[in-house]
């Protein structure tokens, strides 16, 4: 599995990197935020590259050490994006944000993921994102192992 973890790439574009830094939680009375990863599977390159991420919406469950994606708006931003996109973009997976400096995944986390994974449509991977008070960290799934992977900025 290591082998596959270092062929594949994902790229994040400036937007998406500068709007995940906005949510970063920057004291102890910051609640979690979260919403959905959007983009698309660059063939020529070997890289999937996210475009686009949904943020915390009216019916969303924010807490302290908790978020979940509960708002329709979601899938309706992510419809539109698909469209405007002529079906290029595509949902690649979630994120959401942790007050903690270097984040990582709880049980709860790997739990959802491998579930969301196994619900997946489009690609036989999902990606997620944690934003932490200093890090930002993504992993991906297959269903089965859950393999952190290092992120490019695109440029």
């Amino acid at each position: 599995m290591q082998n596959e973890a270092s062929t594949i790439k994902v790229k994040i574009s400036p937007e998406v990197y500068k709007s995940l830094k906005s949510f970063q939680c920057t004291n102890s009375f910051s609640v979690e935020y979260g919403g959905i990863i959007v983009g698309y599977y660059d063939a020529t390159e070997n890289t999937y590259v996210v475009t686009d991420i949904t943020w915390p919406q009216k019916n969303d469950i924010q807490a302290k050490f908790r978020f979940v994606r509960k708002d329709p708006a979601h899938q309706s931003i992510m419809d539109d994006l698909w469209e405007k996109s002529e079906s290029v973009k595509s949902y690649l997976g979630e994120w959401h944000s942790h007050r903690e400096k270097c984040p990582s995944p709880s049980w709860i986390d790997k739990n959802s993921w491998k579930k969301k994974a196994k619900e997946q449509r489009n690609y036989d991977i999902s990606f997620f994102i944690i934003v932490g008070m200093e890090e930002i960290r993504c992993w991906y799934t297959n269903g089965k192992d859950i393999i952190e992977i290092k992120t490019e900025v695109q440029l």
